[in-house]
C-alpha cells in the first residue's frame, strides 16, 4: 500500500473573520474551531505542499499552527481593517521560508491596534525550521516603496489596500503587485529573496488618495486581483471621490482591467468595465475567462441599499457590455477568493454583524447563470464571516496537475490527477503526458518509474481548441531497504516483576542515530497485527510510543519510510526484555541562596561519575536525569545539569550497549540556609564610623555556626574585624561579606551598602525682582531651603514676594546632617517711611545693594516737589534720609529721587513721607 500525496495545498486551510476557519483538504470545505483570529477584512493564511496549517495572519500577529503567536510575530505594519491586510509568499527555491507581505490602512485610524503610523507596504520573513518547527519571524517590517517620493500626498499615504501574487513566466519566481494613483508597483521574488527594486507601469487613469474628515481614505479600499494564468489583472476602486450630501461618499467606485505580462512584470492596455456604486471583492475563474466582482449599492445617505455579483466575459469584444448579474441580495460586497476545489466563495454579510455562512459559485468557468452560484450555503460551524477571504498566490488555482505512489520498483504505479476537471468547461478536451523518462501518454494518467530520481512532467490540455502547457518536478523516491525481521530489546525494569518479559518499550518515531533498521533517515510507524499497518494510510491507528507488551516475545510490525516520503516497508519486530541492573537510591543535598526552600542542584558530570563508581559501572554507562520514572523509562525530557527544585525525588536512567538498568532514584534535599538580601544604610557624615552586619542574625534558620570573610571596593578591611558578623568602617561604599556554613557546605555573598547623606552644593543664586530661585549643582529631592528662618523649610528651591533688602537662604538635607547658608540681597526702593522714631521704617534708603559688587560711592538725592535738594547719601555708609533738612523735620508729602549705580543703571521716581 502507498498513500496519497498531495501537491499544491498551500491553499488548503483558510482563517478568517472572527476565527472563523476552513479546511479544504477532503475536498469539501470542513469547519475548523481554535482560531484566534478576529479580523473584519484583511487576512492571510499558508499551508505545506501536503497541506497541513503552517501559519495565518491579520497583517499585525502571526499565529503558529498551534493558534498561538509565532516569536517575534507581533506588531507587524498591517491593519485588520485593510481590504488585503496580508498575502504569504513561500519563498523561491526553499520549503520552509516564507515571506508575509502587510499592507497597513493608509489613514488615520481610531483603533487601539493602530500605532499611529502610515506604514505602507513591508514584507516580513518567516523561517519555519526554527522554534520547533512551529516558525519563528527572522525579519520584520522591510519598506517597500510604493509611492512616488516627490510627490507629497503620496509620500504621506504610501499605498492602497490592494496586493495580489502571481507565478512569474519562469515557474519559478514569483510577481507581487500593487498599486497607487497611476501607478503599478510588482515586485520580482526569487531564490535571492525579494528584489526592492519594483517594475512599475503608468496607466490613464490617477486614482489618488480620498481621505475624509474623519481621515478615511476611501480610494484605498477594494481587491485587486491577478488571472491565475498570469495575463490579466483587475482593481476595484470602491470610490474616486469623497462625494458630497447630495451623491453620498459610496458612488463613485470604478472596476479597471488590465493586461499583465508575467515575463517582465508590466501592466498594460486599461479598460473601465463598471463605474459608480462601490465595487469591492473580485476574483477570476480558474481558467481565467471569466472575471466576477461583488458591487455594493448605497444610498445618498451611505445607507446600504442591496449587495450585487457580477460576472464578465474577458474573450468578449465588449467585456463591459457582458455583464450579467449573477445574484442581487441584502449581503455588502464581501471579498471573492478562488479554492483548490475549483470553487468561487463570496463573503459578506448584513446587519451589524457578521454571518456563519459563506456562499459560492460551483461552476466559475461556465459563462451566464448556469454557473451553479448557491448562496450562503457553506456552514461555518465556530466564528462569523465578515467582509474578508484570505488571499494566495493566484497561479495556483489554475489547470494543475496532483500526483500519487511516488515509489519506485515493483507494486508502485505514479497516478496523476487533473485539477479542476476539465471536463466542466469542454467535455471533449483532449491532454498529453510526457512522463519524464522518454514516455508519453495521451490517454493514461498511470506511469511506472523503474529507477528513483527527479523527473520533469509535462501536461498539455487543449481546451476549446485552446493548448495550456503545465510543467511540474516530481521526485520519485525508493523504498527503504530492510531485511524481514527485527528485534527490539529493552529492559525488563518498568514493573513490578523483572523476570515475566512484559515491560515498556519506546516505540517512538527512529532517526537514523538510533534506528534498528537502518543508517537512513526513515520515519516508523509499529501495529500489533499485519492487517493493522497495511490499512493504515494516516497513521492514526499506530502504537503510542510507550507500548507495554501483553505476551512475552510479542510481534508487532513496523511501517518503515523512507525520509519525506511515502515509501514504505512491513517488517516485523521481535519484543524481547532484558534482565535489569538495579541502581538504587541516592541523595543531593544544595543550599537555597534567593528563595526560600528553593535550591539548584548540581547534576553535572561529577555527580554522574559518583554514581558510576559507587555502583562500579564502566565509564561508558551514561547518567541522565528525569523528573518522572514514565519519563526516565522512555527518555524523554531529561533534566539540565543545573536543577532548580525544591525537595523531591527524581529519577536516575543508565544506558549502555552491553547492559540494561533499573530507574534508580535521587533524593534532592534543600538545605536549610538562611536567605540574605543586600543591605543598605544610610549614613551622616558626622556619624562615621559606623558599626555595620550581614542582617543574617534576624533571619530563619541561624544556627550561629557561621563562618565570616569581608572584603570592600573602597579600603582594606581590617584583617581581625574580617572574620565577624559586624565590621567597623569609616567611609561610605561597598562592603561585601561571605558567609559560610561548613556543615551544610553552604555559602552565600551579599553586599552592604553605606551611602553617606550628601551636603547641597550651591551653584548661584538668581534673584528677579522679588523672586529668590536657588541653583545647585547636585539638585535632588532630599534637599529642603529656607529663607532668614531656620524652622521655615520647604522642598521647593523658589521663593517669591521677598522684601527688598539684606537676607540668607539656609539649605539642608531633609535627614538633617549637613547645612549650609549665603547671604543674598533683593534690590528694591521703599515707597513710603514713617519717621516717628518707634523704629520701624524710620529712614528711607535704597534696600539690597550688594556692597561686595560696588566699591565707588553711590550718591541719592531727594528733591521737593519744586526740585530743591533736600539731602544727599550714599546707602552704603547711611542709614538714609530720617525726613529733616537742616535739622527740621519736613511735613507729610511726596519726594523725589535719583542716583545712579557704578554700573551705569539709574533710577529715579517719587515716595511717600508720612507722619
Amino acid at each position: 500500500m502507498v498513500i496519497q500525496i498531495q501537491a499544491q495545498k498551500e491553499s488548503a486551510n483558510w482563517y478568517f473573520g472572527e476565527t472563523a476557519a476552513l479546511d479544504f483538504n477532503s475536498g469539501t470545505p470542513v469547519s475548523l474551531s481554535g482560531s484566534v483570529l478576529f479580523t473584519h477584512e484583511g487576512s492571510a493564511t499558508i499551508s505545506d505542499a501536503q497541506g497541513n496549517l503552517l501559519f495565518y495572519t491579520d497583517g499585525v500577529s502571526i499565529w503558529d499552527k498551534r493558534n498561538r503567536e509565532m516569536p517575534n510575530g507581533t506588531g507587524l505594519f498591517g491593519h485588520k481593517s485593510s481590504t488585503m491586510s496580508a498575502l504569504i509568499i513561500p519563498k523561491p527555491g526553499t520549503i520552509n521560508r516564507y515571506y508575509v507581505f502587510t499592507i497597513d490602512e493608509p489613514g488615520i485610524s481610531n483603533d487601539d491596534l493602530d500605532d499611529g503610523f502610515i506604514n505602507g507596504v513591508n514584507y516580513t520573513e518567516v523561517d519555519m525550521t526554527l522554534n520547533n518547527g512551529y516558525g519563528d519571524v527572522v525579519s520584520k517590517n522591510n519598506p517597500l516603496i510604493t509611492y512616488d517620493v516627490n510627490d507629497a500626498t503620496e509620500l504621506e499615504y504610501k499605498s492602497t489596500e490592494k496586493i495580489t501574487a502571481v507565478t512569474h513566466d519562469d515557474e519559478i519566481s514569483i510577481w507581487v503587485i500593487t498599486q497607487l494613483g497611476d501607478t503599478f508597483y510588482t515586485f520580482l521574488i526569487d531564490e535571492m529573496g525579494v528584489n526592492e527594486t519594483p517594475v512599475t507601469s503608468k496607466v490613464p487613469t490617477e486614482v489618488p488618495p480620498r481621505v475624509t474628515s474623519d481621515g478615511i481614505n476611501l480610494s484605498a479600499i477594494g481587491y485587486l486581483k491577478v488571472s491565475p494564468n498570469g495575463k490579466k489583472i483587475a482593481i476595484a476602486h470602491s470610490s474616486t471621490a469623497l462625494g458630497s450630501p447630495r451623491t453620498g461618499t459610496k458612488n463613485s467606485g470604478k472596476i479597471f482591467l488590465y493586461d499583465f505580462d508575467n515575463i517582465n512584470g508590466t501592466v498594460t492596455n486599461e479598460r473601465l468595465l463598471k463605474n459608480g456604486f462601490y465595487p469591492y471583492g473580485l476574483e477570476f475563474s480558474p481558467n481565467s475567462k471569466l472575471l466576477y466582482a461583488t458591487v455594493g449599492n448605497y444610498g445618498s445617505d451611505d445607507v446600504f441599499i442591496e449587495g450585487y455579483l457580477y460576472q464578465y466575459d474577458l474573450f468578449s469584444d465588449d467585456i463591459a457590455g457582458s455583464e450579467i448579474l449573477i445574484n442581487k441580495s441584502n449581503y455588502y460586497a464581501g471579498a471573492l477568493q478562488l479554492a483548490i476545489d475549483g470553487r468561487i466563495y463570496r463573503a459578506g454579510y448584513t446587519g451589524l454583524s457578521g454571518l456563519n455562512t459563506l456562499s459560492y459559485i460551483g461552476k466559475p468557468n461556465v459563462l451566464g447563470t448556469d454557473n451553479d452560484y448557491q448562496h450562503a450555503k457553506i456552514k461555518i460551524d465556530h466564528g462569523l464571516v465578515k467582509l474578508g477571504l484570505p488571499p494566495f498566490v493566484q497561479s495556483i488555482f489554475k489547470y494543475r496537475f496532483n500526483y500519487t505512489y511516488v515509489c519506485s520498483g515493483s507494486g508502485f504505479e505514479t497516478t496523476f490527477s487533473i485539477l479542476p476537471d476539465p471536463s466542466e468547461e469542454d467535455p471533449d478536451f483532449t491532454m498529453f503526458w510526457d512522463f519524464g523518462d522518454g514516455t508519453t501518454s495521451t490517454t493514461s494518467t498511470t506511469h511506472f518509474y523503474d529507477v528513483p530520481g527527479d523527473y520533469d512532467i509535462v501536461m498539455e490540455l487543449t481546451i476549446n481548441n485552446e493548448v495550456q502547457s503545465y510543467k511540474k518536478t516530481i521526485n520519485i523516491a525508493s523504498p527503504p531497504t530492510l531485511d524481514g525481521a527485527y528485534e527490539l530489546i529493552s529492559c525488563d525494569a518498568f514493573d513490578a516483576d523483572a523476570n515475566d518479559g512484559l515491560t515498556f518499550f519506546n516505540l517512538q518515531n527512529l532517526s537514523s542515530a538510533n534506528s534498528i533498521f537502518t543508517t537512513d533517515l526513515v520515519q516508523v510507524y509499529y501495529y500489533e497485527t499485519l492487517a493493522e499497518a497495511n490499512a493504515d494510510t494516516t497513521h492514526l491507528n499506530a502504537i503510542n510510543s510507550s507500548f507495554y507488551n501483553t505476551v512475552k516475545d510479542q510481534i508487532v510490525y513496523a511501517k518503515v519510510y523512507a525520509n519525506n516520503s511515502d515509501c514504505y516497508q512491513i517488517v516485523q519486530v521481535k519484543l524481547t526484555t532484558k534482565d535489569p541492573i538495579a541502581i538504587g537510591s541516592f541523595t543531593r543535598n544544595a543550599c537555597a541562596i534567593q528563595t526560600l526552600g528553593i535550591a539548584d542542584f548540581d547534576l553535572s558530570s561529577n555527580f554522574k561519575s559518583e554514581i558510576r563508581t559507587k555502583l562500579n559501572f564502566p565509564d561508558d554507562v551514561a547518567i541522565s536525569f528525569y523528573e518522572t520514572r514514565e519519563s526516565a523509562q522512555n527518555g524523554t525530557n531529561p533534566i539540565a545539569s543545573v536543577y532548580e527544585s525544591s525537595d523531591t525525588t527524581i529519577f536516575i536512567k543508565a544506558e549502555s550497549n552491553d547492559a540494561c538498568y533499573d530507574v534508580g532514584e535521587v533524593a534532592l534535599t534543600v538545605n536549610a540556609f538562611p536567605i540574605i538580601d543586600n543591605r543598605v544604610y544610610n549614613v551622616c557624615p558626622s556619624e562615621f564610623p559606623i558599626t555595620i552586619d550581614s542582617g543574617i542574625k534576624g533571619t530563619l534558620y541561624y544556627n550561629g555556626t557561621y563562618t565570616y570573610s569581608w572584603d570592600s571596593s573602597v579600603t582594606v578591611v581590617d584583617g581581625q574585624q574580617s572574620v565577624n558578623d559586624q565590621l567597623d568602617v569609616h567611609q561610605a561604599g561597598d562592603y561585601f561579606v561571605t558567609i559560610y556554613d561548613e556543615v551544610l557546605n553552604c555559602e552565600t555573598t551579599i553586599q552592604v551598602s553605606v551611602i553617606e547623606y550628601p551636603s547641597p552644593d550651591i551653584n548661584m543664586l538668581v534673584v528677579e525682582d522679588y523672586k529668590l530661585t536657588v541653583i545647585l549643582n547636585n539638585p535632588s529631592t532630599d534637599f529642603e531651603f529656607a529663607v532668614d528662618y531656620l524652622n521655615g523649610f520647604q522642598s521647593s528651591n523658589v521663593f517669591t514676594n521677598l522684601a527688598a533688602g539684606e537676607h540668607v537662604l539656609y539649605a539642608r538635607d531633609i535627614f538633617r546632617c549637613n547645612i549650609v547658608e549665603q547671604t543674598f540681597y533683593v534690590f528694591g526702593l521703599p515707597q513710603f517711611f514713617t519717621p516717628n522714631g518707634d523704629g520701624i521704617n524710620d529712614t528711607w534708603n535704597v534696600l539690597g545693594i550688594e556692597p561686595s559688587k560696588f566699591t565707588s560711592p553711590i550718591n541719592v538725592y531727594i528733591f521737593d516737589r519744586y526740585g530743591k535738594v533736600l539731602a544727599v547719601f550714599n546707602p552704603l555708609k547711611s542709614n538714609g534720609w530720617d525726613g529733616t533738612r537742616k535739622g527740621v523735620e519736613l511735613a507729610t508729602d511726596d519726594y523725589w529721587y535719583r542716583f545712579a549705580l557704578p554700573d551705569g543703571r539709574k533710577y529715579s521716581g517719587h515716595f511717600t513721607l508720612k507722619r
